[in-house]
């Protein structure tokens, strides 16, 4: 992955996709898939609102032993492994999440 995959990546998601939406707000996306679904004001659109609005998290995903937090050293690399991903989510999210 390089710098060309980044740019491909961010006009992947101005030319292909209707909907951009990030899990960090999620009463913003429920609307932006109700007004791209055109359901807001029906019975189902309001259910679907109602889910997004106090989503359920999955137990399968918890893991017991799970670290409060990650120190410095595995973060920095974490980083540097994901620097073109992390590049795109901060770029989409300044352009989407409005």
């Amino acid at each position: 992955p390089n710098q060309t995959h980044l740019d491909r990546a961010k006009d992947n998601l101005l030319h292909d996709f209707d909907l951009v939406c990030f899990l960090d707000n999620l009463p913003l996306c429920a609307r932006a898939i109700q007004n791209a679904f055109q359901f807001s004001n029906t019975f189902e659109g309001r259910l679907f609102n109602a889910s997004m609005m106090n989503p359920k998290p999955s137990s399968k995903f918890i893991t017991k032993s799970r670290p409060e937090s990650l120190d410095n050293e595995t973060m920095a690399r974490f980083r540097a492994v994901n620097n073109l991903d992390i590049e795109l989510y901060d770029w989409a999210f300044s352009k989407f999440a409005h």
